[in-house]
């Protein structure tokens, strides 16, 4: 049917402004947002679109995150609903949601009996092409599970910027603001504070200039990254600090 979609097996996810194949991002290295996941889906999903495009539903079935298997006996339902008011304006409203609690025979942490934790995530990504120089994005999460019912909710969630600026033909310059809080140890930011281990946020900064030749197909990205916590976060054993400078070039090939 005109405009309808069915896509079966395994894909990327829709939740956050990045995605898997990182040269088609403004920046080389993953923001917080999407490098705590989730990053793919194992399943099934209907895209349907009205309005010459203008207005896009999705809904699916998938096993969980970042699984080809499921690791219990329930589904996550995923959904989208994305609104292109106008050729530079783009906006995705995007969530999953499902029992994530791990009930397989391999796992002895499992909770017994009451197995029912859910996992929710929603986010909203709003993409805008201020001119053919300037382009413009948001990106805001939040996310929440719980281990069964009786628990309290683990939360964690973020806000992300973005800003890519393109001088001349073959050349951008991108910069990305991102904070990312995960206090309660949802996604496993693990942070040190007076000796004492537990959740932690962060923010990180993210400058890249991005070559690109022969049409598009040999990028050269040189990339810094500044990151920064309240606690101790960086590094290994006890050598850990508050603040992170990560510097890299890429060269990578699109065929």
């Amino acid at each position: 049917a005109k405009g309808l979609k069915l896509t079966a097996g395994q894909f990327g996810t829709h939740i956050g402004y990045e995605v898997v194949e990182s040269y088609q991002n403004a920046n080389y290295m993953l923001g917080y947002l999407f490098g705590f996941g989730p990053f793919y889906h194992t399943g099934a999903k209907l895209d349907y679109a009205i309005m010459d495009g203008k207005v896009g539903f999705m809904a699916g079935v998938v096993n969980g995150w970042d699984l080809q298997y499921d690791n219990n006996k329930n589904k996550t339902v995923i959904a989208q609903i994305s609104l292109k008011p106008t050729s530079a304006l783009s906006i995705f409203l995007n969530y999953a949601g499902g029992n994530e609690t791990n009930t397989t025979a391999a796992n002895t942490t499992a909770p017994v009996g009451d197995a029912k934790g859910m996992r929710h995530i929603g986010d909203v990504v709003v993409q805008y092409q201020v001119s053919k120089m300037i382009k413009v994005g948001a990106n805001f999460v939040y996310g929440e599970e719980k281990a069964n019912e009786a628990t309290a909710a683990q939360t964690w969630g973020g806000a992300a910027g973005y800003l890519s600026l393109t001088p001349i033909d073959g050349f951008t310059l991108s910069y990305r603001l991102d904070y990312f809080d995960d206090k309660k140890q949802a996604r496993g930011l693990l942070g040190v504070s007076g000796g004492v281990s537990n959740g932690a946020s962060v923010m990180g900064h993210t400058l890249t200039g991005t070559i690109s030749m022969y049409g598009g197909h040999f990028l050269i990205r040189p990339e810094v990254k500044y990151d920064s916590s309240e606690k101790e976060i960086f590094g290994s054993g006890t050598e850990l600090k508050k603040d992170n400078i990560t510097a890299l070039i890429s060269f990578t090939g699109v065929y």
